[in-house]
């Protein structure tokens, strides 16, 4: 459980569950996945402007892209020295809607400003795994370096 795939990617490096599956799509750096247990994600990706200017994109995004979608926590916080604007956020899967029950998902965004412009460092999960992908989320934001 404690090994870790290393990644290099547009100048961001670190490591991740070695038994997450790559599941980058268009728009990240990385998303990785836990295909196998949880279906819990991890992502990386980067966005143009300030931590407020991004989340407010995301929001309004992720507000079209899936019902219910909302803001539950926002803060600013410092992770590994560096600091970040931290949303905690929920929506239902409306994917899950074709001939399935309707899943909710609970995620986090770590928005980091480096170089004038955003990291968004993302974790979601289903609100049961969120406790025990936890320790596994914060792990991957302390082996990134950027």
């Amino acid at each position: 459980m404690n090994a870790t795939t290393a990644f290099e990617r547009d100048g961001l490096r670190g490591g991740y569950p070695a038994y997450y599956t790559d599941a980058t799509r268009a728009g990240d750096l990385l998303r990785v996945a836990d295909t196998f247990g949880s279906g819990a994600q991890f992502a990386i990706m980067r966005a143009e402007g300030g931590a407020e200017a991004v989340a407010e994109r995301l929001a309004a995004e992720r507000g079209t892209n899936h019902m219910t979608y909302r803001v539950m926590q926002r803060d600013s916080v410092t992770l590994n020295g560096r600091p970040a604007l931290m949303e905690r956020f929920a929506y239902v899967d409306s994917r899950s809607l074709i001939g399935a029950a309707p899943q909710v998902i609970e995620g986090i965004d770590y928005i980091f400003v480096h170089d004038r412009r955003a990291v968004v460092v993302t974790m979601l999960a289903a609100p049961e795994q969120i406790e025990e992908i936890g320790p596994l989320f914060r792990r991957f934001l302390g082996s990134l370096s950027f």
